[in-house]
């Protein structure tokens, strides 16, 4: 199975430990952009680089830097070219739901160029992240269209139900650490 997974910026080993034992039978890349929050290179992923309106400035941006991002591309961590990517994916998960790059993963999907779409939910507040103009609308494209959410707690598949989104689509799956 081809499998992409879709952190932009917020790559990190922790949470892709998860993931690794899925390249002994599967295809796996990682799509990220060029300055992600920590260091990857310990983990054995296929990673391809993006650019990304938040690559902007050698990786470092302010507070105030990032707010005008966001009202110019609803969510600045979108990476240039994911759509045409994924093409002959099986799989992209992402995080989140009203991140930009979900929103460009559930275009590709739409597009039939990803079959499946999975995201995983660490957000726990229903509701949460939409004062920022499109994020409401971004949330709620998400809500319909993605395969399977997978919220980290109980409170998180509380809060995306509160949100609309259908239980069917929705499993708890706790991350492990690798000790």
């Amino acid at each position: 199975m081809k499998v992409a997974l879709i952190r932009g910026d917020f790559a990190n080993p922790w949470e892709l430990q998860n993931f690794e034992p899925l390249n002994n039978k599967n295809d796996l890349t990682l799509f990220n952009g060029y300055y992600p929050i920590s260091s990857i290179d310990s983990i054995k992923i296929t990673t391809k680089h993006l650019l990304s309106p938040v690559d902007v400035n050698l990786g470092k941006i302010s507070r105030n830097k990032m707010a005008i991002l966001n009202r110019l591309f609803i969510d600045a961590h979108q990476l240039m070219g994911l759509e045409n990517e994924l093409k002959g994916y099986d799989i992209a998960h992402t995080a989140e739901s009203y991140f930009g790059f979900t929103n460009q993963a559930l275009k590709a999907k739409l597009n039939g160029n990803v079959k499946k779409l999975n995201s995983t939910i660490w957000e726990n507040n229903p509701y949460n992240n939409e004062t920022i103009h499109g994020r409401k609308q971004y949330k709620q494209f998400a809500h319909k269209n993605i395969d399977l959410f997978l919220p980290v707690t109980e409170k998180g598949k509380q809060s995306l139900i509160m949100e609309g989104v259908n239980k069917d689509k929705i499993v708890v799956l706790r991350p492990g650490v690798d000790i």
